[in-house]
C-alpha cells in the first residue's frame, strides 16, 4: 500500500486543544490573565523538560496541557467496509497568473469515498494550579460547556463526511493529591473526554464521466445481448441528447458576413428555413451557461465546438462563444470545409464567367430597386408569364417602368440580364441535382434539392441531430 498521511488525529487534538482555549483566571491583584493550553505527554521526560532540566525551576501555573490517553476501535459503528460514495464535483476555474480562483467553471471530477473506520479516541486534559482558588476559577468555567458534550469540527471541506464529532466529558479527577501535604507541588486535576472519530482512506478523484449520448440499445428487453448486435445490423437507431433540447440556429445578420447564433429549444415545432423569411419558434428563454455547466468538459469560448447533422447527413462544425448580450445565444464560427461550395451557374454572356451568388431574391410581381447590370441575377419567388409586363425596376435614371419584356419563368428559377433581355440560366423544373448558390447582398447560402431552395445551414435540429465538443 502506498504511505499516505493526512493529519486526522492530529486534526482532532488540535480542535480538542481549540475547545479548551481562551480561559481567564483572576490573580491576586484582581487582573485578568489567560490561562495557556500546550501539548504534553504525562511521563517523567516532559516533566523534565517543562522543568528546564533542573530540580530548583519552578513551573509557572497555572496552565493546561492535553494528550491522548487511548484509542479504541468502535464495532458497535462499524458498516459496510465495501461501501464507496461516489460524489460529482464542479471546480471554479484557477487563474495561475493571479494566484485565485475566478468565476467560470474548471474541472470536473467524481470523488469516491472509501467507508471510514469507526474509534472512540480518549483525551485528558490536566489543570495544574499553584492554588485551589486558580483551580476553582478554571473549573468552573469549563464543566459547565459539557452539557453533556460540545460539537467539534475537523475540516470545512463539503467533501468530508467525517469532519463533525463530539468531545464528550466523561470523569473528572479532582486532584493529584490524596492527602494535602502543603509542599510547593503543583495541584494537577485531570479531565476525561471522549470523542467518537472516524479515519477515513485515501479518496479516489477522477475526471467526471457522465453518459450524454446514447447511440443504440445493445439489449433486448430481456437483458440479452440483442441479435442485431450480434449479426452486425442494427435495425433501429436511438439518439438521447442531454436533457432533451433541440437548437434552432439561425442567421442574425441583415446583410453582409453571416452571425449565425444557436438557441435552445425545450419544445420543437416545424419552422420555415427557405428563402429570406424570419424563422419563428415559440420555446422559453433557456441560458446556455446554465447548460454548458452541466455539460462534462470545460467550455472554452472560440476553442470549444458544436456539431450539427443536417438532414443530407452532412456534418458542420463551428467554433462557439456566448453571445455578451445575451446569453440565451450561442454564437456560431463555422469552419471554412463546413460550408458547402457553391455551384458555379454558367453566364449567357461570352467573357462573363460562371459564379455560384445572386445578387437578391425577388418576387416579381413587385418593383424593385437596383440598377440594371450585365450580368444582374435574380431568384424569383412565383412565376413570370406573359401577363406580367408592367412591373420592372423603378430607379429614377431608367426613366420609368421597365417591362420583363419575353421572359417566361417560374418560381424558383435564376434569372440573368445579359444586357438586352432576361434570360433563365437556372431551370428548377428541369434541376434535379443539389445545387448551392449564395445571396450575396445577405451572405446567406441556400441549398436546391430538387423541389425547393432552404437555408443551407440553418434550422432546427432536433435531439440527437447535434453535439458540443468541449
Amino acid at each position: 500500500m502506498d504511505y499516505f498521511y493526512d493529519g486526522q488525529l492530529r486534526k482532532y487534538l488540535t480542535q480538542f486543544i481549540r475547545a479548551l482555549s481562551g480561559f481567564s483566571y483572576k490573580d491576586g491583584q484582581g487582573n485578568l490573565k489567560e490561562v495557556p493550553v500546550r501539548f504534553g505527554t504525562a511521563n517523567k521526560q516532559a516533566a523534565n523538560v517543562l522543568r528546564q532540566n533542573s530540580e530548583n525551576f519552578v513551573m509557572q501555573a497555572p496552565f493546561i496541557s492535553v494528550y491522548i490517553n487511548n484509542l479504541e476501535l468502535s464495532r458497535n459503528r462499524m458498516q459496510d467496509p465495501t461501501f464507496v460514495s461516489k460524489v460529482q464535483v464542479r471546480e471554479r476555474e484557477y487563474d495561475s497568473v493571479s494566484g485565485e480562483y475566478i468565476n467560470s467553471k474548471g474541472s470536473d471530477v467524481t470523488v469516491e469515498r472509501i467507508m471510514p473506520n469507526p474509534f472512540q479516541l480518549s483525551m485528558i486534559a490536566d489543570i495544574w494550579t499553584s492554588n485551589i482558588d486558580q483551580k476553582l476559577q478554571i473549573l468552573e468555567q469549563l464543566v459547565v460547556l459539557f452539557n453533556p458534550a460540545l460539537e467539534i469540527q475537523t475540516s470545512s471541506s463539503y467533501l468530508d463526511w467525517t469532519s463533525l464529532t463530539t468531545l464528550e466529558l466523561m470523569d473528572i479527577s479532582y486532584t493529584n493529591q490524596t492527602v494535602p501535604t502543603g509542599d510547593q507541588d503543583l495541584e494537577i486535576a485531570s479531565l476525561t473526554f471522549m470523542a467518537p472519530i472516524w479515519l477515513s482512506p485515501p479518496a479516489k478523484v477522477k475526471r467526471m464521466g457522465v453518459i450524454t449520448s446514447i447511440i443504440a440499445r445493445i439489449f433486448d428487453e430481456e437483458g440479452n445481448l440483442s441479435d442485431d448486435i450480434l449479426n452486425g445490423s442494427l435495425i433501429s437507431q436511438q439518439v438521447i441528447t442531454m436533457d432533451g433540447y433541440a437548437i434552432l440556429v439561425t442567421n442574425n445578420a441583415t446583410a453582409g458576413t453571416p452571425q449565425y447564433v444557436a438557441k435552445l429549444l425545450n419544445n420543437v415545432y416545424s419552422s420555415q428555413n427557405n428563402f429570406d423569411s424570419k424563422t419563428t419558434k415559440i420555446s422559453a428563454d433557456i441560458s446556455w451557461r446554465e447548460v454548458l455547466e452541466k455539460y462534462p468538459g470545460r467550455f472554452t469560448p472560440n476553442l470549444s465546438k458544436l456539431q450539427i447533422i443536417k438532414a443530407d447527413n452532412r456534418t458542420a462544425i463551428a467554433t462557439i462563444s456566448l453571445n455578451s448580450n445575451d446569453e440565451t445565444l450561442l454564437n456560431l464560427t463555422f469552419d471554412a470545409q463546413s460550408l458547402p461550395t457553391n455551384t458555379l451557374i454558367n453566364s449567357t454572356v461570352t467573357g462573363i464567367a460562371a459564379r455560384g451568388t445572386i445578387d437578391a431574391i425577388i418576387d416579381p410581381s413587385k418593383p424593385y430597386t437596383m440598377n440594371r447590370i450585365i450580368d444582374l441575377r435574380f431568384l424569383i419567388l412565383s412565376d413570370i408569364s406573359t401577363d406580367d409586363r408592367n412591373y420592372g425596376p423603378t430607379n429614377a435614371s431608367l426613366q420609368g417602368v421597365e417591362q420583363w419584356g419575353d421572359l417566361v419563368a417560374n418560381a424558383n428559377d435564376i434569372i440573368m440580364w445579359d444586357g438586352t433581355e432576361w434570360k433563365v440560366i437556372f431551370n428548377s423544373r428541369a434541376t434535379n441535382t443539389v445545387t448551392y448558390i449564395t445571396n450575396a447582398y445577405t451572405g446567406v447560402q441556400y441549398k436546391w434539392d430538387g423541389a425547393s431552395w432552404t437555408k443551407s445551414m440553418e434550422g432546427t435540429f432536433v435531439p440527437g441531430k447535434w453535439q458540443l465538443i468541449l
